[in-house]
């Protein structure tokens, strides 16, 4: 009997379907899934911030407007919407799975956070079987208690709590394997009831608890919105290393819940940098006329070859449509045009690339003291609220996989000059390095001629 594939597709904040060229990646992915296998699901999920509506019918009135305005618009702020979010994958899980599927995540921006909050809820707390609707809240409110825990909870009510999630798991859940594949584009967190605890959590790495088999993050260069920072697998904090509660998460994954010998299975992650900001790295960005691909193809194009490579089953000739597939003949001429031209947006530069209002916006953002991951000179990470972050560019880790394209790129445009990627320092480091600063030396990690998958680090 042929077991399930379960593709699950979480978007950013405020993304949904377009049709046309600003559709994200997540829709591109989720518009390219084979269809005709009866034997793969797929979901797709709009960003936080766009299906929240009143629960009248009646909508058209001033005041429902105005009220189905701020709703949304403060769920794309704060998230308050994430527990509908999470559960809704959830449910779809819970409706359709069986023991021994295989399930695939995507995710782009928050919706990443979504992907991996639900993988890691999945690992504790298990999948509940058909019919138990009652208890998914249950299930949520025991989870987040864990995910929210600070260094405040003693090592004797973490315990019961773990036991206690243990015995829920055994009473109502069914075996569930590992997540096989998580494909994510610039994972942000800024739902501040689980951001602020992982940020007072010692030695609590918010990505590591998932137990996914593959894991793969397109992470942004550009990108320089304080609420936008990354959130990267390799992200530890310090007083300890990664995380401390090991031990604990072991004990929530008794054998007889994971088919085989699949839990001895080493965990395969990869995290990659490209050229661009948030919206460059995940899609989204509307094209100009004279622009056929948006930067974000050439992120998508590597995400699709290790989602082949993991399992996930694609159309020819949906991939063929969308410039994916790699036996194509306009393939590598495509990734090349791409990484010459696409091009490189700017939320905080009056220009680049949103109305002036909304450059001023985000500008004026920049002065409010959000509290955010402040890499140190010892490679852990360490919570700060001052200096303001100003604009300031994103902080990137000793030894970060830099994609091909973007080596490339700044070899041959001389206006590409990312100041934290070719300087470091991150954070109050310089946005553009200076030409006396070249480029950096470099050497292939990876892939090496690869059109698509190869990669580079910094010489040692």
């Amino acid at each position: 009997m042929v077991c399930k594939k379960f593709v699950l597709c979480f978007d950013g904040t405020g993304n949904k379907f377009a049709g046309d060229g600003s559709d994200t990646n997540l829709l591109k992915i989720y518009r390219m899934l084979d269809r005709t296998q009866t034997h793969q699901y797929h979901y797709y999920q709009p960003g936080i911030g766009t299906y929240i509506t009143s629960h009248s019918f009646d909508s058209t009135g001033p005041f429902r407007r105005v009220q189905s305005a701020y709703t949304k618009a403060k769920d794309a702020a704060i998230g308050s919407s994430f527990d509908q979010h999470v559960l809704g994958g959830y449910k779809f899980l819970m409706r359709f799975y069986s023991p021994g599927d295989e399930i695939y995540f995507f995710g782009f921006s928050r919706g990443s956070y979504t992907a991996r909050f639900l993988a890691e809820m999945l690992d504790c707390i298990g999948l509940l079987q058909p019919g138990n609707e009652e208890l998914i809240r249950f299930a949520w409110k025991t989870f987040a208690k864990w995910d929210m825990r600070g260094d405040s909870m003693d090592d004797g009510e973490k315990s019961k709590l773990v036991a206690y999630m243990r015995a829920f798991r055994e009473t109502f859940s069914r075996p569930v394997t590992r997540v096989k594949f998580m494909g994510l584009f610039d994972t942000v967190n800024s739902v501040p009831m689980f951001e602020n605890a992982w940020m007072d959590r010692r030695g609590y790495s918010s990505f590591v608890q998932s137990s996914a088999r593959t894991i793969r993050h397109a992470v942004s260069i550009d990108e320089r919105r304080a609420k936008f920072r990354q959130d990267l697998i390799s992200m530890k904090k310090g007083h300890g290393g990664l995380c401390e509660d090991k031990a604990d998460m072991k004990a929530l994954h008794p054998g007889r819940y994971r088919p085989g010998r699949e839990d001895e299975d080493e965990q395969d992650a990869s995290e990659v940098w490209f050229a661009g900001q948030h919206g460059d790295v995940g899609g989204g960005w509307k094209l100009n006329s004279n622009d056929p691909w948006p930067l974000s193809h050439i992120p998508l194009a590597w995400m699709v070859k290790e989602a082949q490579t993991a399992g996930v089953e694609f159309d020819t000739m949906k991939l063929k449509y969308f410039n994916c597939d790699e036996d194509s003949t306009s393939y590598s001429g495509t990734l090349e045009d791409t990484m010459k031209n696409g091009i490189v947006h700017d939320c905080l530069t009056y220009g680049g690339g949103v109305s002036a209002l909304s450059t001023l916006s985000w500008r004026l953002m920049e002065y409010i003291p959000f509290r955010r991951m402040d890499l140190q000179p010892d490679g852990t990470w360490k919570a700060i609220r001052w200096p303001l972050p100003g604009g300031e560019v994103r902080d990137m880790p000793h030894g970060a996989e830099i994609h091909g394209s973007v080596i490339h790129r700044m070899q041959i445009d001389e206006k590409y000059r990312p100041g934290n990627l070719i300087v470091g320092g991150g954070g109050r480091g310089v946005k553009k390095a200076e030409e006396k600063d070249g480029i950096g030396e470099w050497v292939v990690c990876n892939y090496k001629g690869d059109a698509v998958r190869e990669t580079y680090v910094r010489r040692s």
